[in-house]
């Protein structure tokens, strides 16, 4: 498991999923990494990252994201292979 420092820019809720970009990317295989989302598909914990991410750009805070840079299961629900990566955790201070 990795862990990225996000600036929350943008949060957003599709039929599919919930993500968040941030101000900074994370180079993973050449790819620009700025996007971070989670499927809908577990309503509960989409839910919660959605609070996570619309409270921490509210009042300007950081999220650590945790992801694999290597899982790419995100393209089922949305999150694009070349600037997407599932999250599997966040925390916000």
């Amino acid at each position: 498991m990795s862990t990225f420092s996000c600036t929350p820019f943008d949060v957003g809720v599709f039929i599919t999923r919930v993500h968040v970009r941030c101000t900074a990317s994370v180079n993973i295989g050449g790819n620009s990494i700025a996007w971070w989302s989670y499927p809908t598909s577990d309503s509960a914990g989409a839910s919660r990252f959605l609070s996570l991410f619309e409270t921490a750009k509210a009042t300007s805070s950081t999220l650590t994201i945790y992801y694999d840079p290597n899982d790419l299961t995100g393209s089922t629900f949305g999150c694009g292979k070349t600037d997407c990566r599932r999250i599997y955790g966040a925390t916000s201070p």
